[in-house]
């Protein structure tokens, strides 16, 4: 007789379940007898918790971390027995614990029990804050929580290792962007060429895995389901910055006096803050073997850069207040010196380019979207960077010219800030020829050589264009020039129209693959044109505005915007908007600015309407241009989402 046979209902508590093909071992031994049995399982990895509930993806069940008040408790509890018995001197620096610990119960537990063999005198837990990455590596109290995050290091490939060993080149609590930590893990060479995936999309993998084992924890943007930054947990990152100790991997500057022999050994520099010594100290270091050069707001210098031949990556962010150009511009004058560089960023400085990025033959990102020129504008030849694949110029402060020759880049994959107005005709022209970019961000101020842009659009829609941005200033492009601009752009994704068009262009129908139309306004809106918009198969997320809305009753009928998930609506006067049954079937968070309307007046209902499901959860607010706004959010277990 089996356990099962002898016990025909059980409950079963599989705990930390590392893979796949694990659980299907245990399921095979598992007998499905209808019996009202369970098996919870608990583990590290999504993918594993999804396989786990094949067909119920509803039963998985997302730990999230504890609330500051379930924190406080279990934190209070293990070293004082309650809050209440915690003195008043300690308040302050248990608030820093708590705060480093993040809602992990583990991170509490481990904390709190090595506070709780201390003298309860606020001067050593002070100690202890400060010195907690050390802790971690030597204090016997702590053993379990490093065990328990090496275990999951130690089970990440070679590949994976170093991938996330570079995050340590951030600071703490640093909110780090996705597209950025990909280009610089294939610029260090981290990514290995995969058949079938583009080094982008390796990286991407990548990436996703280290989040498929709460290694890293993603943030999402609004209206979005697409993580475009991450952060690393502090006593991960803990852990993560005593590998780095270990095998020289990165050295970071914080402000702590750096020996010249430690920086001569350096491959790899991360400058997070500093002073006028530490400053003094990098401008006059030599780093024969420095890769990757990493500087951010704090750190306040500018490192000697034809000192790092070698160099690989280069990233300098500089304050966003106004300096002195004469004192913080970065002259890259020389940087063709930098003969292996793969990455280049400058933000938040003054910045003087090359007459001619000539030996950079490696380049592969060079962004100074965020650079102030010094002078203002200026020219210079990109047309020799045969490997550039993210070319990013100035959006604010300056113009970069472009010379002619801009179809020699054929391996660029993103150019963004390109002004229309001041680079030639040629140059539009040459936009047509970049096949293969997915990604344009046009400034347009004035009307001007329409019919040449016209072309290159197309061309571009009908190869790989993914995304387009628009930036317009001034006059109104004309619907001559909306609707020819495209025919079929089967590719496009995501249009984000800074500026305003006569109204929404009849292409837009064929774009079956359009999921996030951002910003998009129109002097003139028909119930006709809103139908172009409503039967796209991805669209997902729609911020729309009008200027003159020509029926005062605008219907949103069943069976449209099928996926639709985020809806902001503008218009000025408004107009009463009514969701029939089954319209935007989809609907999460619905905003409507409405200036002539009551509370609740601008959007009516119908019963069955996914609208109906949605809960306006405050008053009337008021948007950054004055006019009444309503938020209405959908709404489960009672929480507003």
């Amino acid at each position: 007789m089996t356990w099962v046979q002898l016990f025909r209902r059980y409950l079963i508590v599989i705990d930390d379940l590392w893979s796949i093909e694990a659980w299907k071992t245990i399921e095979c031994a598992l007998v499905k007898n209808n019996n009202g049995s369970r098996v919870i399982t608990t583990t590290r990895m999504h993918e594993v918790a999804k396989a786990c509930c094949t067909g119920f993806p509803e039963h998985v069940y997302h730990m999230e971390p504890f609330s500051d008040l379930h924190s406080r408790w279990l934190f209070f509890k293990r070293v004082f027995g309650t809050e209440d018995s915690c003195p008043e001197e300690s308040r302050e620096i248990s608030a820093d614990m708590l705060r480093k610990c993040k809602g992990v119960p583990l991170a509490i537990i481990s904390i709190a029990s090595l506070l709780a063999i201390k003298t309860r005198h606020v001067d050593p837990w002070k100690k202890i804050f400060k010195s907690l990455g050390s802790e971690l590596d030597t204090n016997p109290n702590l053993n379990w929580m490093r065990h328990v995050l090496s275990l999951s290091y130690n089970d990440l490939d070679h590949e994976l290792k170093t991938c996330l060993l570079y995050l340590a080149s951030y600071p703490e609590d640093y909110k780090i962007e996705r597209s950025d930590l990909l280009k610089k893990w294939i610029a260090e060479g981290f990514i290995r060429e995969r058949r079938g995936l583009e080094l982008e999309e390796a990286a991407e993998s990548r990436f996703n895995e280290l989040i498929n084992r709460s290694m890293i924890e993603p943030v999402y943007r609004y209206s979005d389901d697409v993580v475009s930054h991450c952060r690393v947990h502090d006593l991960m990152l803990d852990l993560i910055v005593s590998k780095c100790r270990e095998e020289n991997f990165v050295t970071i500057i914080d402000g702590q006096f750096i020996s010249m022999n430690e920086a001569s050994q350096a491959r790899r520099i991360s400058h997070q803050s500093g002073n006028r010594d530490i400053a003094q100290a990098v401008e006059r270091m030599r780093g024969p073997h420095v890769r990757s050069y990493n500087s951010f707001p704090a750190a306040d210098c500018i490192p000697p850069l034809s000192k790092f031949e070698h160099l690989r990556i280069l990233d300098m962010m500089g304050r966003r207040s106004g300096t002195d150009p004469e004192n913080m511009c970065v002259d890259l004058s020389a940087i063709n010196e930098l003969f292996l560089l793969r990455y280049l960023k400058i933000s938040h400085f003054h910045l003087k380019l090359p007459n001619k990025f000539g030996e950079l033959k490696h380049l592969m990102t060079l962004d100074i979207w965020h650079a102030h020129l010094y002078p203002r504008n200026q020219s210079s030849d990109f047309t020799s960077l045969s490997s550039l694949r993210d070319l990013s110029l100035p959006c604010d402060y300056g113009v970069v010219l472009m010379r002619n020759g801009l179809s020699k880049l054929c391996s660029l994959r993103r150019l963004w800030g390109f002004d229309l107005q001041d680079n030639s005709v040629e140059c539009i022209r040459d936009l047509g020829e970049l096949t293969n970019l997915t990604q344009l961000a046009l400034h347009y101020s004035c009307p001007s050589h329409e019919e040449i842009l016209v072309a290159s659009l197309e061309k571009l829609g009908n190869s790989n264009l993914r995304r387009l941005s628009w930036y317009s200033e001034g006059e109104t492009l004309s619907t001559q020039f909306w609707g020819n601009c495209f025919t079929h752009p089967r590719h496009l994704q995501r249009f984000f129209a800074h500026g305003s068009m006569p109204k929404i262009p009849k292409w837009m129908e064929h774009a079956e693959s359009l999921a996030y139309l951002d910003r998009l306004r129109v002097e003139e809106l028909k119930s006709d044109d809103l139908q172009v918009l409503a039967h796209l198969p991805c669209l997902v997320s729609l911020f729309l505005s009008a200027t003159t809305v020509l029926e005062k009753h605008i219907i949103i009928h069943p069976n449209t915007f099928p996926s639709l998930k985020y809806f902001v609506f503008f218009c000025e006067p408004s107009s009463l908007m009514t969701f029939e049954k089954d319209a935007m079937p989809q609907l999460q968070d619905l905003t409507i600015h409405f200036s002539n309307y009551k509370q609740g007046s601008a959007v009516e209902t119908q019963e069955g309407s996914p609208v109906a499901g949605l809960r306006a959860p405050c008053k009337p607010w008021k948007d950054l241009l004055g006019y009444p706004c309503q938020t209405w959010s959908k709404v489960q277990s009672g929480v507003c989402m």
